[in-house]
């Protein structure tokens, strides 16, 4: 797995420099070229697995988490968050319907120069936990391998950053996350949404979306 220990030296290099890891020259190309050729073919085959979700752990440092899922035709990543982080996604097999959405009002970013992590925390927890909140749909399409450069969804703290991951077909996807949840000075965790049925102000593409309860029905395993 050439390819994704490039990947890790960059997003460590990154890290390491306090660099802005989205701009950092060679990430974006080293996940676009990753592809489902350096991974055994049965690990990709959500048949070879009990559950209809698959987490496979590539790796994980206090930096970033890498992984790889395996998803069922049917199953669903219901609509959540990764606050304050950075993602790439990169499809690896089948169909993947991805909707994502942005805050009308955007998140303030976490500055460890200029901000104390427990007031970012504190003020994201207030925001995220809001009843209705607005935001606005700016990515809905199917995914596949085989659409080359288009095939990479980025998320930022401000970018598409509330997503929702349904399988169309059987599938598996990359995931890299940067900095992890588990990274302890931001105290950080997943929300989920539900997207409400009224627009907001009658405006296209623009919902009311509410915090709920961990889906009871979403169910993953991990593997190593």
């Amino acid at each position: 797995m050439a390819q994704m220990r490039r990947i890790s030296q960059l997003v460590t290099q990154a890290r390491q420099c306090r660099g802005n890891m989205q701009k950092l020259f060679g990430l974006k190309d080293a996940v676009l070229g990753l592809t489902a050729n350096e991974i055994p073919h049965e690990l990709l085959d959500p048949q070879h697995w009990q559950s209809d979700i698959k987490v496979l752990a590539v790796d994980e440092t206090q930096h970033y988490t890498m992984m790889i899922w395996v998803l069922r035709e049917g199953a669903q990543l219901p609509l959540h968050n990764h606050p304050g982080m950075n993602v790439y996604f990169k499809p690896l097999a089948g169909h993947l319907h991805v909707e994502a959405y942005e805050w009308v009002e955007p998140e303030p970013e976490f500055d460890e120069a200029h901000t104390t992590a427990a007031d970012w925390l504190k003020n994201r927890t207030e925001t995220d936990y809001e009843e209705n909140r607005p935001a606005k749909l700016v990515y809905d399409r199917v995914l596949t391998p085989e659409e080359h450069d288009t095939t990479l969804l980025e998320v930022g703290p401000n970018l598409a950053n509330l997503h929702q991951i349904t399988a169309d077909s059987d599938a598996a996807f990359f995931d890299l996350i940067f900095p992890p949840y588990k990274d302890n000075q931001r105290g950080q965790d997943c929300t989920y949404f539900q997207v409400g049925p009224k627009q907001y102000c009658g405006k296209r593409n623009q919902y009311f979306l509410s915090p709920i309860r961990n889906p009871q029905d979403l169910v993953f395993n991990t593997a190593k």
